[in-house]
């Protein structure tokens, strides 16, 4: 047992092994500095996943809790991906089915909290007995990692995944490019994006336990960098707005301990008998941290332009949130059936409807319909038009008005009438 110091002053007992192998660095203040940032940036501190993360992350690495000796006591870590960054685990949650009365917890639990590499396997080798030989992948960052990577590689199977920049070959190639991406030539004007494509190669790796050997080869990657012009100019917004805040604290001697490893990185402060205290900008740190705002990446094995494969990656959050509201239209939340037919009947019908509704979001983008209503706006609009027939009469139409009328002219859809 060591008596260790921490940046901040205080000071804690701390077991030999965990400061050898890394597993504690701070008296556990560098841990809630980490919270209180992520806790800014995405707005979910008060939801029970969040808790579930921070209770994941606090057990393996602060030892001034309960429950420690259990954990990072006994060197059960969490994996990078996950504990970098909060909406990667969210992701990770919500696409294995979380639920509000779900737990997570490990299959071995001598066995770090890592995601499933093999979800994708598994996933693949599902999709095959059901005779989808030839599938295509688009998938959040969340999926991201190595061995997913690799897997999809392996098995010759397409894929277009979301990367953080973080990642060092993503960066590198980003800086080779940076000042060519911003160019008026790829600029896409219908929605406010830069796009750009390199050429690069993927690091392959396949381990052979049968046969004692690793197979290490290059596979060809294709990088899409895009630059929103939207995002970057709010993320520069929040940012300046973050360091002003930052110095006036500083200048005013209210310091915030959560804040302090943001002092080190942005300030200078110099204090004389004459001028008292002087905070200065460290401006290289500045520029550094603003050199990215805006700034996003997609990965694939498929040759394809920027913008198309913007376009596919987005269709899958429009048929992500169709998915969720027509289990409201169609009433699906309930899948209370007399049958397995009737079951079937239902699930092709959401199949049916989500086909449609792909179909639809590709004509709202070439009638530049989304100027005036979201995808769930504009079938609201549609869904109050009353339509009935009986044995004896035609199909009747109700009445419709001209905002309706104008919906279904700029979708190259006959207008409805009574007649038809």
């Amino acid at each position: 047992m060591w008596e260790c110091r921490c940046d901040c002053g205080k000071t804690v007992i701390v077991h030999q092994q965990n400061l050898n192998n890394g597993h504690t660095t701070s008296c556990g203040c560098y841990n809630s500095e980490v919270a209180s940032e992520r806790e800014k940036e995405h707005g979910q501190s008060r939801t029970r996943l969040y808790n579930i993360w921070h209770d994941m992350i606090y057990r393996c690495y602060n030892d001034n809790r309960r429950s420690y000796k259990d954990y990072g006591g006994k060197g059960i870590i969490v994996c990078k991906e996950w504990k970098d960054d909060f909406e990667t685990f969210r992701n990770w949650a919500i696409k294995n089915g979380y639920k509000e009365n779900l737990s997570i917890d490990r299959i071995d639990s001598h066995k770090n909290y890592c995601p499933d590499s093999k979800t994708v396997k598994h996933l693949l080798e599902d999709l095959d007995i059901l005779g989808f030989g030839k599938t295509k992948f688009v998938m959040d960052r969340g999926f991201y990692s190595e061995d997913n990577i690799n897997g999809l590689y392996r098995d010759h199977i397409k894929f277009l995944v979301g990367t953080k920049l973080s990642l060092k070959f993503i960066r590198k190639h980003l800086d080779e490019v940076y000042d060519d991406i911003r160019m008026f030539v790829n600029f896409d004007e219908g929605i406010n994006t830069y796009g750009y494509t390199v050429s690069a190669q993927w690091e392959y790796t396949q381990e052979r336990p049968y046969k004692g050997n690793v197979i290490k080869n290059k596979r060809r990657m294709y990088i899409h960098y895009y630059y929103s012009i939207e995002n970057g100019a709010d993320d520069e917004q929040a940012f300046d707005k973050r360091i002003a805040g930052l110095c006036k604290e500083l200048s005013e001697g209210k310091y915030a301990e959560s804040h302090k490893k943001a002092y080190d990185q942005f300030f200078e402060v110099k204090t004389t008998p004459k001028r008292g205290r002087q905070v200065y900008y460290k401006e290289d740190a500045i520029k550094e941290a603003r050199r990215y705002f805006g700034y996003f990446a997609l990965i694939t094995n498929e040759k394809m332009d920027a913008f198309t494969a913007l376009h596919l990656y987005r269709m899958k959050d429009v048929v992500e949130k169709a998915f969720g509201n027509l289990k409201e239209r169609l009433n699906m939340r309930r899948l209370l059936v007399s049958s397995e037919k009737g079951l079937n009947g239902k699930m092709f019908t959401e199949f049916v409807a989500l086909i449609l509704i792909s179909h639809l979001d590709h004509k709202m983008k070439k009638s530049d319909l989304y100027k005036n209503y979201t995808l769930h706006q504009l079938l609201d609009e549609l869904d109050v038009i009353e339509c009935f027939e009986d044995a004896n009469h035609s199909l009747r139409i109700g009445e419709l008005i001209n905002k309706q009328a104008k919906i279904y002219e700029a979708l190259g859809v006959k207008v409805p009438t009574s007649s038809c």
